[in-house]
This record gives C-alpha cells, sequence and structure tokens, in this order.
C-alpha cells in the first residue's frame, strides 16, 4: 500500500518541506510514512488501502503552486520505473443549459475534454453556476487539447449545445477550492 510521488517541475524545492507538509495535509486516519528514495522520487507508505484510496480521491495535490503526481506502486515494480502519464483535476463547466444537465450529456461533454473519472453530484443538486467533474489528463497540455494556457479554460464542442466553458478548478495545499482565476471566456474574477 505505497504511492510514489513526483513533484510536476523543474525548479528545485525544499523536498523534506514538502514531506512534512504532505504528512500534516493528508494526515490519513492509520498515519503515513513519507520518504525522499531518489532526485524528486517520493514514497508514500499507508497502513490501509482505504487511507491510500482516500488520499488518490483528493487528487490533485499540490506543494509551492505545483501539482504533485501520484501512482500506486504495483506489487514487483521498481519505484524507478514508475512513468507519471497521467494527473487528476477537478474542472468546472461553465453555462450548461438545463438539458445538458444530464448525467449521460455531462459524460459526453467530460469524454470530450479527456477521461472523464466522476461527477461531483452536489453540483448537480438544484441550479448551479457550473458543473464540477474530474478529469484524468493523459500527456495533454492544455493547449494540445485546446485550451488557453494563461486561463486555464477551454471551449468544449458539444453536440446540441451552442458552448460550454470548461475551467480547470484551483485547490491549495490545505486542499480548500478556490474559484479559477481571472478569464475572458468564465468572465469571473478570483
Amino acid at each position: 500500500m505505497c504511492l510514489i510521488g513526483r513533484v510536476l517541475t523543474n525548479k528545485t524545492f525544499n523536498a523534506f518541506g514538502m514531506l512534512e507538509t504532505m504528512r500534516k495535509v493528508m494526515n490519513p486516519p492509520r498515519g503515513l510514512t513519507a520518504k525522499e528514495i531518489g532526485k524528486n522520487l517520493f514514497s508514500f507508505q499507508f497502513k490501509s488501502v482505504t487511507d491510500m484510496q482516500g488520499i488518490l480521491c483528493r487528487e490533485p495535490w499540490h506543494f509551492d503552486k505545483n501539482v504533485i503526481l501520484l501512482k500506486e506502486l504495483l506489487s514487483g515494480e521498481q519505484p524507478s520505473t514508475v512513468e507519471f502519464n497521467t494527473v487528476t483535476f477537478w474542472v468546472h463547466l461553465y453555462d450548461l443549459p438545463m438539458s445538458a444537465r444530464t448525467p449521460n450529456s455531462i459524460k459526453q461533454i467530460g469524454g470530450s475534454i479527456g477521461d472523464m473519472v466522476e461527477i461531483d453530484p452536489a453540483s448537480l443538486e438544484g441550479v448551479s453556476r457550473s458543473i464540477r467533474i474530474k478529469e484524468m489528463s493523459m500527456n495533454k497540455s492544455r493547449r494540445e487539447v485546446g485550451g488557453d494556457e494563461q486561463s486555464n479554460t477551454r471551449k468544449v464542442p458539444t453536440e446540441g449545445v451552442e458552448e460550454v466553458r470548461a475551467c480547470l478548478e484551483k485547490v491549495s495545499v490545505k486542499g480548500q477550492p478556490k474559484v479559477c482565476g481571472a478569464t475572458s471566456m468564465a468572465g469571473r474574477k478570483e
């Protein structure tokens, strides 16, 4: 029950500080052993599968404004050979007409962005400004999938809907969600 992690940055950072911060922030009920096992390579050892899955469900994790990529270490796998080729983000879908707020429509829209993992059920209750979905990105920059590097938003082509705006959600190290930054497409300021 081990996760291998890497901070998505080319800059130097305080590895000890990152491990201490993540121990405190992750704080699984049965404890956590975190170690640096290589240059920008870390292990997070859990005492229960439930604790480990809870950490994965709360992705993405961040340190010093950089995403921490996490991957489960499989039996017989060497930590140094783990490939970090996916990252999970929460995405907000804006301007959805009521007719497109069904789980099937949202899955179609989510599928045009990346590999949709789940829909936040709370965002489906009542009428809200956006629908929140969890997406797994596979080796694609925002530019490659039609996004805007500066604003974290992109227009999503969707059958039967004039325009949907998708916005990556920023999450602080403490795990408190924040609305995406200032964008002309979403028309919102942080």
